[in-house]
């Protein structure tokens, strides 16, 4: 396995009352080939080089960042490099944000991770807010969300448009109406039921609009819980769906989370259509200061799959841990174990 060398440095300056201006270094060099033999200078180098302007202002109505990293390798090109622009203005009734990307085809930043490369996005949104005198109602508003992704080649292949209307309770309770328009361009065959049928072709692009309805309890309670309703076009067929989490907290001793999903995907033929459940239940146990259980259990009936997640920790000083994890796989339908491990872990506090 060839040898690395990883250096990163940071410089920092605080500019104004509450901003900074920031750079950094990030390096990532080969010193040895793929025989162990030393190399001459450094194998295979990769650096990154980035500045940040951090935006804070005096009476926090202003955030925000601006950044740029080029990327430098013994390929390195004009196409090399990531810039993003995020910026906030917030009032008492007002919040505005611009977020932007644009990522470069050739950017690899090996020391580190890149969901997307060869980009362009921008993400606009406004909030407004109302706060009643009276009554139960905390606050209640509008909200515009856009987001947009262009490519060179391609233009633009995604895009989703949403506008909200949120009321906030006394009680700390939610509740949300959305309508949504999404835009997808497929660059490669998709089949939107999961179920392994007949795709949609690449190069192909679909816009669909849906309607969600959700509401959250009061999480300052020992039972509390969110459910969302989902329904509308979905490529080039129809969805409903169901989503819920459901807690329960008797502290200090347990925590109980119950995630339970249901989407059903109509598609007209001879795509296929779907029935997905989603179930999974999780269980934290706390022994004492020093023992804990955590037990994970889930049903998806999209890969005909029930996993069984079981982790022991033990605290037997400070910052060291004994874990014991026992992980199963089962196929839903019979049962037949598809992998099974039980893995130890031991971590130890050397104070020196």
């Amino acid at each position: 396995v060839p040898g690395f060398n990883y250096t990163v440095a940071a410089l920092q300056q605080r500019v104004f009352r509450r901003s900074n201006l920031a750079f950094i270094m990030v390096n990532k060099s080969g010193i040895t080939d793929s025989t162990g033999e030393l190399g001459v200078g450094a194998i295979n180098p990769n650096r990154t080089l980035g500045a940040d302007f951090n935006l804070a202002s005096a009476n926090g109505r202003w955030a925000g960042k601006i950044f740029y990293h080029h990327n430098f390798s013994d390929t390195t090109s004009a196409q090399a490099f990531s810039q993003g622009t995020q910026i906030s203005y917030i009032a008492q009734n007002l919040r505005v944000n611009w977020d932007q990307q644009w990522v470069g085809e050739d950017f690899d930043a090996v020391v580190g991770f890149v969901r997307r490369r060869n980009f362009f996005s921008i993400r606009p949104g406004i909030d407004w807010n109302f706060f009643p005198k009276s009554g139960s109602i905390n606050r209640h508003g509008p909200r515009v969300n856009f987001r947009s992704v262009w490519t060179p080649e391609d233009g633009q292949t995604d895009y989703r448009l949403q506008f909200s209307y949120r009321l906030s309770f006394l009680n700390n309770s939610n509740l949300n109406f959305n309508v949504v328009r999404d835009y997808t361009y497929l660059f490669s065959d998709f089949d939107p039921s999961g179920t392994g049928g007949l795709p949609l072709l690449e190069g192909t692009d679909y816009a669909y609009n849906s309607i969600r309805l959700s509401y959250r309890s009061d999480r300052r309670r020992k039972l509390n819980g969110r459910i969302e309703d989902i329904g509308g076009e979905y490529f080039n067929g129809s969805r409903w769906g169901i989503e819920s989490n459901l807690n329960l907290r008797l502290q200090p001793y347990f925590n109980m989370a119950l995630t339970a999903n249901y989407n059903n995907i109509q598609l007209p033929a001879p795509y296929s259509t779907a029935n997905l459940f989603l179930i999974g239940p999780r269980i934290d146990l706390t022994f004492s200061r020093k023992i804990f259980l955590t037990t994970f259990l889930q049903y998806n009936n999209q890969t005909e799959n029930v996993n069984l997640n079981t982790r022991f920790q033990w605290r037997f000083a400070p910052v060291s841990d004994l874990f014991i994890v026992y992980t199963d796989n089962y196929m839903s339908s019979d049962f037949r174990v598809k992998n099974r491990a039980l893995t130890l872990k031991l971590t130890y506090w050397l104070s020196v």
